[in-house]
Protein backbone atom coordinates (compact mmCIF):
# COMPACT_ATOMS: atom_id res chain seq x y z
CA UNK A 1 0.00 0.00 0.00
CA UNK A 2 1.26 3.44 -0.79
CA UNK A 3 1.70 6.18 1.77
CA UNK A 4 0.14 9.62 1.04
CA UNK A 5 3.46 11.21 2.01
CA UNK A 6 5.24 9.31 -0.76
CA UNK A 7 6.60 6.46 1.33
CA UNK A 8 5.83 2.83 0.72
CA UNK A 9 6.84 -0.27 2.50
CA UNK A 10 5.91 -3.26 4.56
CA UNK A 11 3.29 -3.18 7.28
CA UNK A 12 4.14 -0.89 10.18
CA UNK A 13 1.67 -2.64 12.44
CA UNK A 14 1.12 -6.40 12.40
CA UNK A 15 -1.24 -8.34 14.67
CA UNK A 16 -1.61 -12.11 14.47
CA UNK A 17 -4.20 -13.84 16.64
CA UNK A 18 -3.71 -11.10 19.24
CA UNK A 19 -5.42 -11.54 22.59
CA UNK A 20 -5.28 -9.45 25.75
CA UNK A 21 -6.37 -10.85 29.11
CA UNK A 22 -6.59 -8.98 32.39
CA UNK A 23 -5.64 -10.53 35.73
CA UNK A 24 -8.63 -12.01 37.53
CA UNK A 25 -10.85 -12.24 34.43
CA UNK A 26 -11.80 -15.60 32.98
CA UNK A 27 -12.21 -14.35 29.40
CA UNK A 28 -9.85 -12.27 27.29
CA UNK A 29 -10.90 -8.65 26.78
CA UNK A 30 -9.67 -8.90 23.17
CA UNK A 31 -9.30 -12.22 21.35
CA UNK A 32 -8.20 -13.40 17.91
CA UNK A 33 -7.41 -10.03 16.32
CA UNK A 34 -5.32 -10.18 13.12
CA UNK A 35 -4.43 -7.47 10.59
CA UNK A 36 -1.57 -5.75 8.74
CA UNK A 37 -1.52 -1.96 8.62
CA UNK A 38 0.77 -0.37 6.02
CA UNK A 39 2.24 3.13 6.31
CA UNK A 40 -0.38 5.75 5.48
CA UNK A 41 -3.27 3.38 6.16
CA UNK A 42 -6.10 3.91 8.60
CA UNK A 43 -7.77 1.38 10.85
CA UNK A 44 -11.20 2.12 12.24
CA UNK A 45 -12.03 0.23 15.43
CA UNK A 46 -15.72 0.36 16.33
CA UNK A 47 -17.91 -1.47 18.78
CA UNK A 48 -20.16 -1.03 21.78
CA UNK A 49 -18.92 0.04 25.18
CA UNK A 50 -16.99 -2.76 26.84
CA UNK A 51 -16.12 -4.53 23.59
CA UNK A 52 -12.34 -4.09 24.00
CA UNK A 53 -11.58 -1.01 21.87
CA UNK A 54 -9.56 0.74 24.59
CA UNK A 55 -7.84 -2.51 25.51
CA UNK A 56 -6.82 -2.98 21.88
CA UNK A 57 -5.57 0.63 21.73
CA UNK A 58 -3.51 0.10 24.88
CA UNK A 59 -1.98 -3.05 23.38
CA UNK A 60 -1.27 -1.31 20.05
CA UNK A 61 0.42 1.56 21.89
CA UNK A 62 2.67 -0.92 23.68
CA UNK A 63 1.18 -0.13 27.09
CA UNK A 64 0.29 -3.77 27.83
CA UNK A 65 1.95 -5.26 29.84
CA UNK A 66 4.34 -2.44 30.80
CA UNK A 67 2.00 0.38 31.88
CA UNK A 68 -1.35 -1.41 31.96
CA UNK A 69 -1.86 -4.77 33.65
CA UNK A 70 -2.55 -7.59 31.30
CA UNK A 71 -1.13 -10.46 29.32
CA UNK A 72 -0.58 -10.40 25.57
CA UNK A 73 -0.90 -13.58 23.53
CA UNK A 74 -0.31 -13.94 19.81
CA UNK A 75 1.95 -11.61 17.90
CA UNK A 76 2.05 -7.82 17.82
CA UNK A 77 4.83 -5.99 15.95
CA UNK A 78 5.11 -2.24 15.59
CA UNK A 79 7.74 -0.98 13.14
CA UNK A 80 9.45 -4.35 13.43
CA UNK A 81 9.54 -4.30 17.25
CA UNK A 82 7.74 -7.17 18.94
CA UNK A 83 5.53 -5.67 21.66
CA UNK A 84 5.84 -7.17 25.13
CA UNK A 85 9.15 -8.90 24.55
CA UNK A 86 11.71 -6.21 25.21
CA UNK A 87 12.30 -2.63 26.10
CA UNK A 88 9.07 -0.61 25.97
CA UNK A 89 11.18 2.49 25.33
CA UNK A 90 11.84 1.22 21.79
CA UNK A 91 8.23 2.05 20.92
CA UNK A 92 8.01 5.50 22.49
CA UNK A 93 9.36 7.32 19.42
CA UNK A 94 7.00 5.46 17.07
CA UNK A 95 3.67 5.08 18.85
CA UNK A 96 1.14 7.32 20.53
CA UNK A 97 -2.49 7.00 21.43
CA UNK A 98 -5.27 9.52 22.04
CA UNK A 99 -8.24 8.15 23.92
CA UNK A 100 -11.88 9.24 23.86
CA UNK A 101 -11.39 12.49 25.78
CA UNK A 102 -8.31 14.10 24.23
CA UNK A 103 -8.66 17.25 26.35
CA UNK A 104 -7.83 15.22 29.46
CA UNK A 105 -4.52 14.29 27.80
CA UNK A 106 -3.30 17.84 27.17
CA UNK A 107 -0.79 18.78 29.84
CA UNK A 108 0.49 22.20 28.85
CA UNK A 109 -1.20 25.54 28.24
CA UNK A 110 0.09 26.17 24.71
CA UNK A 111 0.24 23.80 21.71
CA UNK A 112 4.01 24.11 21.23
CA UNK A 113 4.64 23.38 24.91
CA UNK A 114 2.38 20.34 24.78
CA UNK A 115 4.31 18.95 21.80
CA UNK A 116 7.63 19.74 23.50
CA UNK A 117 6.50 17.94 26.66
CA UNK A 118 7.01 14.53 25.07
CA UNK A 119 10.43 15.49 23.75
CA UNK A 120 11.49 16.79 27.17
CA UNK A 121 10.55 13.43 28.65
CA UNK A 122 12.96 11.82 26.19
CA UNK A 123 15.73 14.30 27.17
CA UNK A 124 15.93 16.07 23.80
CA UNK A 125 18.33 19.04 23.78
CA UNK A 126 16.44 22.34 23.88
CA UNK A 127 17.69 23.61 20.46
CA UNK A 128 16.62 20.35 18.81
CA UNK A 129 13.20 20.60 20.48
CA UNK A 130 12.75 24.20 19.34
CA UNK A 131 13.51 23.14 15.77
CA UNK A 132 11.32 20.01 15.86
CA UNK A 133 8.14 21.38 17.49
CA UNK A 134 7.02 23.57 14.53
CA UNK A 135 7.75 20.71 12.13
CA UNK A 136 5.64 18.30 14.20
CA UNK A 137 2.78 20.81 14.39
CA UNK A 138 2.95 21.34 10.61
CA UNK A 139 2.91 17.56 10.03
CA UNK A 140 -0.29 17.43 12.09
CA UNK A 141 -1.86 20.24 10.05
CA UNK A 142 -1.33 22.78 12.82
CA UNK A 143 1.33 25.06 11.31
CA UNK A 144 1.22 28.44 13.03
CA UNK A 145 -0.54 27.08 16.13
CA UNK A 146 2.55 27.19 18.36
CA UNK A 147 1.12 29.85 20.69
CA UNK A 148 -2.49 28.65 20.50
CA UNK A 149 -3.92 27.77 23.91
CA UNK A 150 -4.65 24.05 24.06
CA UNK A 151 -7.98 24.79 25.77
CA UNK A 152 -9.01 26.71 22.62
CA UNK A 153 -8.23 23.92 20.15
CA UNK A 154 -11.29 22.37 18.57
CA UNK A 155 -11.94 18.63 18.59
CA UNK A 156 -10.50 18.39 15.06
CA UNK A 157 -7.35 20.26 15.97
Amino acid sequence: MSDPRGRAGPAELVARDLSVAYPGHAEAAVAGVSFDLAPGSCLLVVGPSGSGKSTLARALAGLVPWAAPGRLAGELRIAGVRVGSGDPGALVARVGVVFQDPSSQLVMERAADDVAFGLEGRAWPRPAMQARVPVALAEAGLAGFERRRTARLSGGE
